[in-house]
C-alpha cells in the first residue's frame, strides 16, 4: 500500500462513525418520513397501511390554509435571515479594524461557544461530583453529550 492509500484509508476511517451517526439520526428517519408521506395509515390501526400514490400531496396543495401558511414561513425565514445577517455584519465588522484589546475582546465574544461543552459535559457525565462517592456515569447522559456538542 502507498502511502497516500493509507492516508486516505485513515481518513476514511475517522469520518465512517461521523457519517453513521448522520445516518443514524438524520438520513434514516427523513427517508422514512418521505415514505410514510406515500401511505395512508391511521396510529390507531398500525397494520393496515395502504400505498395512496401522491393524494396526500394533492390534497394539502389544493388548500387554501397550505398555501397562507407557506407564504408565512416563507416571510419569516426571509424577514428573520435578513436581520441577523445585517445585527451580525454590524457587529463584526468593528472587530475588524485595529484598536486596543482586539484579541481580548474577541476572545470575550467567543468565550461563551468554546465552554460551553466542557461545562454541558461535565454536568451531565457526572463531573463536579468532587469529594463524594462516585456515581456511575449513566449512558443517557454520555450520549447527549456526545450527540449534542456545544450548545
Amino acid at each position: 500500500m502507498t502511502r497516500k492509500t493509507k492516508k486516505m484509508l485513515f481518513a476514511a476511517g475517522l469520518i465512517l462513525p461521523a457519517f453513521a451517526m448522520l445516518c443514524l439520526t438524520i438520513i434514516t428517519p427523513l427517508v422514512n418520513i418521505i415514505w410514510m408521506s406515500f401511505h395512508d395509515y391511521s396510529l390507531l390501526n398500525i397494520k393496515n397501511i395502504k400505498w395512496n400514490q401522491f393524494k396526500n400531496y394533492t390534497v394539502r396543495f389544493r388548500e387554501k390554509e397550505f398555501w397562507n401558511s407557506f407564504l408565512r414561513t416563507i416571510i419569516y425565514v426571509t424577514a428573520t435571515v435578513a436581520v441577523q445577517f445585517v445585527l451580525g455584519m454590524a457587529g463584526a465588522l468593528p472587530f475588524n479594524k485595529k484598536f486596543p484589546r482586539r484579541d481580548f475582546m474577541r476572545g470575550v465574544i467567543f468565550l461563551p461557544r468554546t465552554i460551553s461543552t466542557p461545562i454541558l459535559g461535565g454536568g451531565l457525565v457526572g463531573g463536579g461530583r468532587r469529594g463524594r462517592k462516585k456515581k456511575k456515569r449513566g449512558i443517557s447522559g454520555v450520549w447527549f453529550f456526545f450527540l449534542c456538542g456545544s450548545v
